[in-house]
């Protein structure tokens, strides 16, 4: 009776060295008939000693072929663009690695019936893809960063501005060589600022006026502000319209016991400034902060300030306090005061 469970043991093992034989066959036999059929594929043969994998990149099926001199399909033919595309930071990181797997990251389609047939395309060209699906395929890999969370849904994605219309997969080695020079990656096409202003060429103007923040003498660039990839905030903003300016301007942050009620609208800070630039003082939307003032605050003004008999020139008054002089005299803490709700110093 003992000798009965060393019996049914032996008959399985038995059984399953049988059926791994099996497996082995059947998968080496597959593996050979689909070699053949590849190398015979439009008429001729890879090249001579090529070995054929199968591989899977975002649902599509690649072939590649490794030659005897151990050269990627790709190089052989297209030996600048990926020499191009290795210097940039997508190169390094996937240096090394089979370069049909790498290309076919983003140029998705059949390899082994270009590669035997290249009058025929059937490797997708991004240059020809709409500017949401190229999107699309960056953010495939670079949707985990905070900056991008609104890419999809930004208003240079839907004015039609792709990923690629400021940065460069293939630079030219000129490229990376100038751009190295300017402290400057070798994918992105220029300096972020001469990028928005090759398109936003009317805040160029702006930013020359006056008083304006000093972009043009590089001490700031529009993405200090802006987040060229996409915000929960208008304008492409980095953050609401008040936090985005006080990240700089530290004294005008508070918090105050009595905030300057401008400030806490919708406009922020840019009720009384001009973001970019402008000709008055301190950027200020009027030359004349009194005017400035009153386009808030007239019924205060004629009821607190106003003298019997005054006089009117439009809109404006022209007699009592509010005739000379511009409001900070007395209120000094425009941006805000622990003291007094008149904004008194």
């Amino acid at each position: 009776m003992r000798a009965q469970p060393q019996k049914w043991l032996l008959r399985g093992i038995a059984v399953a060295a049988l059926a791994y034989i099996c497996v082995m066959f059947v998968w080496a036999s597959g593996s050979i008939t689909g070699s053949t059929q590849q190398q015979n594929a439009g008429g001729k043969e890879l090249s001579s000693g090529a070995s054929i994998a199968g591989l899977t990149q975002s649902g599509v099926v690649l072939q590649t072929h490794v030659s005897e001199d151990g050269r990627q399909p790709c190089t052989d033919c297209h030996e600048k663009a990926v020499q191009a595309f290795q210097r940039t930071a997508h190169g390094h990181v996937l240096g090394g690695k089979d370069d049909a797997l790498v290309c076919g990251s983003c140029h998705e389609g059949n390899l082994a019936e270009h590669s035997n047939d290249t009058s025929t395309l059937v490797i997708a060209k991004i240059k020809k893809s709409a500017p949401i699906e190229i999107n699309a395929k960056c953010l495939s890999c670079h949707s985990k960063a905070d900056d991008r969370a609104h890419t999809s849904l930004s208003e240079h994605t839907i004015a039609g501005v792709s990923c690629i219309s400021c940065h460069n997969m293939h630079p030219a080695e000129d490229d990376q060589v100038k751009m190295a020079a300017r402290g400057i990656a070798a994918s992105i096409r220029g300096k972020s600022t001469d990028l928005c202003i090759g398109c936003h060429q009317s805040k160029a103007v702006e930013f020359s006026q006056t008083t304006h923040h000093r972009l043009k003498e590089g001490i700031m660039e529009c993405t200090t502000c802006h987040n060229p990839h996409g915000s929960d905030e208008g304008k492409l903003l980095r953050a609401d319209r008040k936090e985005v300016c006080v990240q700089c301007h530290q004294d005008k942050r508070g918090p105050f016991a009595f905030e300057h009620g401008g400030v806490l609208n919708e406009k922020g800070c840019v009720t009384c400034h001009e973001p970019h630039g402008g000709g008055a003082i301190h950027m200020l939307k009027a030359r004349d902060p009194k005017t400035l003032c009153m386009s808030c605050h007239a019924k205060e003004a004629i009821g607190m300030h106003g003298v019997s008999g005054m006089q009117y020139n439009g809109s404006v008054p022209v007699s009592g306090l509010t005739s000379a002089g511009d409001c900070t005299r007395c209120h000094a803490e425009i941006h805000g005061s622990n003291s007094t709700p008149f904004l008194h110093r």
